[in-house]
């Protein structure tokens, strides 16, 4: 079973009709996915103030 927040899974509604296969897959994946979202909230941050005053 995999797990998530030191509980099972299958107890969040969210998750529950998902294949131990797919979350498996998901859970791989999350890592990742927070780092590229950072990565691209600090980009926007960074940027935005140069794209309004040159507007």
């Amino acid at each position: 079973m995999v797990r998530w927040g030191g509980e099972r899974a299958a107890e969040y509604p969210m998750v529950r009709g998902l294949t131990e296969g797919l979350l498996a897959v998901v859970f791989e994946c999350r890592p990742q996915s927070l780092r590229k979202m950072r990565w691209t909230h600090t980009l926007i941050k960074d940027l935005a103030p140069q794209v309004l005053t040159s507007l």
